[in-house]
């Protein structure tokens, strides 16, 4: 068994997503179960990409018996979960990630940062490293913006280190 079993469990569960699509605006049943993970829970209509990963760790966790890290943010809000990996020696810089992918781990959460909001704002996980280290195949909500309507889905997606 692994030494991280939750975060095993946690992307073995992310996979049952894939394919997960909102109803409405940040809707819908499994995104509303998601967002109601949260501590604080979260009404739809809220960005939910944090939340999807929270659901997972939180469900993964019951699965084994388990509970995961207490220092863990609850929340559904991506630089709450940067502070915390940063405290805790668990933050993996995107320069080191390029220099070192050795250190970028399946279950590892991924944090995005967004130019335009200055903070990171989107949040996935890891799910597989291409084997030559160069990236990395990711489960994580997208959206998709067609007839100026987003639509926001869950799928895998490969990003580059290198």
């Amino acid at each position: 068994m692994s030494n991280r079993p939750i975060a095993m469990r946690a992307i073995e569960n992310a996979r049952l997503n894939v394919g997960v699509k909102e109803e409405g605006d940040n809707a819908g049943a499994a995104v509303e179960s998601y967002l109601a993970s949260c501590n604080p829970p979260l009404p739809p209509g809220n960005p939910w990409c944090v939340a999807v990963v929270r659901f997972r760790l939180k469900q993964a966790a019951t699965q084994l018996g388990l509970t995961y890290d207490v220092s863990m943010p609850r929340t559904a809000y991506t630089p709450d979960y940067v502070r915390w990996a940063q405290k805790t020696g668990n933050w993996i810089s995107l320069t080191e990630a390029k220099n070192m992918p050795f250190k970028i781990r399946q279950g590892d959460l991924v944090c995005f940062w967004f130019s335009a909001l200055n903070r990171h704002a989107h949040m996935g996980v890891v799910d597989r490293l291409r084997e030559d280290g160069t990236g990395v195949l990711r489960v994580q909500k997208t959206s998709m913006v067609m007839n100026e309507t987003a639509t926001a889905t869950i799928q895998r997606c490969v990003t580059g280190v290198s």
